[in-house]
């Protein structure tokens, strides 16, 4: 709570609202990005394996792939390194964080300062980094944010940090943080159930940001839109209540409902899960009405990707080339002078 109140104090006494930006991340260098999608690829395969050799076999090729400035390499290490997968000689987490995420700041500044945060790794006053990652653009600090804004009672600051809140929510939702779409989907869908029951506009509006929040990640929405689509009329005072809950003023489609279920079941099934979903394809497989279903292969795009594409083992030249290039070594993918330092102080 304290942070939570000198964080909004700092910010309100330099801001009066909340400018939406969102962090554009780099390009990757095609080989980078081969070198990225093997290591990634061999996490789901293995994700059961406890043999610390082949997380530290994956763990070359992220490093690598970091060091030529790949985020989802950087933090697909932090993660590994967070769940002790991987071995980081004598370096404490914090500092095998810190070292990755100061290395991440190069090119996702808001990311890095967000990360930092979480972890707790960097000089800064805490309460400045959270509102400097969300005013620069990363999607997740200003979520995070937002509802930091809420986190303590003071009447005389309330309204301002309201309408910094609903600012704040509103753009990491836009830019694809699905916890604020889910928030923003729940004040809407609490509007129809108590206020306003046939509102046209906000039955749409619910209806639109379940469907975004399932596009970003949110995969219980599947269900919900689901039941949506193939609601039947209430004979109890209990059935009435459910019925309310799911009513969401479109007709029932039996296809369209059982394509959102097959959607639930292939990420409940599937190796890839949490952070890394987003469903860039739902709107062409499960388009909101009036559009009509197309016709589909009962697959999502990141299913392709683990199950039909061919991911091959970078070769070992490009691997020693693209090492050599940045000071580390080939085999383990850290660099050379730590290695160096380690083997001498044993």
């Amino acid at each position: 709570m304290k942070i939570s109140k000198e964080m909004s104090h700092v910010f309100m006494e330099k801001h009066s609202s909340f400018q939406c930006r969102a962090e554009i991340k780099p390009k990757i260098q095609a080989q980078i990005d081969q070198i990225y999608q093997y290591a990634y690829y061999q996490e789901l395969k293995n994700q059961d394996s406890e043999d610390p050799k082949v997380w530290n076999e994956i763990a070359k090729y992220h490093r690598i792939a970091a060091e030529y400035g790949d985020y989802r390499a950087n933090e697909r290490l932090q993660s590994l390194i967070k769940l002790e997968k991987i071995s980081i000689d004598q370096m404490s987490q914090a500092e095998a964080l810190k070292t990755l995420i100061d290395r991440l700041a190069q090119d996702l500044p808001a990311r890095a300062k967000y990360l930092h945060y979480l972890s707790n790794t960097a000089p800064d006053p805490k309460y400045q980094l959270l509102p400097d990652a969300a005013l620069l653009g990363d999607a997740d600090a200003q979520q995070y944010f937002s509802g930091n804004l809420l986190g303590f009672q003071e009447d005389e600051t309330i309204t301002k940090r309201m309408k910094l809140f609903d600012q704040v929510r509103l753009c990491a939702s836009k830019n694809g943080n699905w916890t604020a779409t889910n928030g923003l989907e729940g004040e809407t869908h609490s509007q129809i159930l108590y206020a306003d029951k046939e509102n046209p506009a906000l039955l749409a509006q619910s209806l639109a940001y379940k469907q975004l929040a399932l596009k970003q990640g949110d995969a219980a929405m599947a269900i919900t839109l689901a039941d949506a689509f193939n609601l039947t009329k209430p004979e109890t005072e209990q059935d009435q209540f459910d019925y309310k809950e799911k009513y969401l003023g479109v007709e029932n489609d039996l296809a369209r409902s059982q394509r959102y279920i097959k959607i639930n079941e292939i990420l409940n099934n599937a190796p890839y899960q949490g952070e890394e979903i987003v469903l860039s394809d739902l709107d062409e497989i499960v388009p909101l009405p009036p559009k009509k279903l197309p016709k589909w292969d009962g697959k999502l795009a990141i299913q392709r990707w683990y199950e039909d594409q061919v991911h091959e083992k970078p070769s070992e030249i490009l691997i020693m080339k693209l090492a050599q290039e940045k000071g580390l070594d080939p085999k383990t993918g850290k660099p050379v002078v730590v290695l160096q330092s380690v083997k001498k102080s044993q």
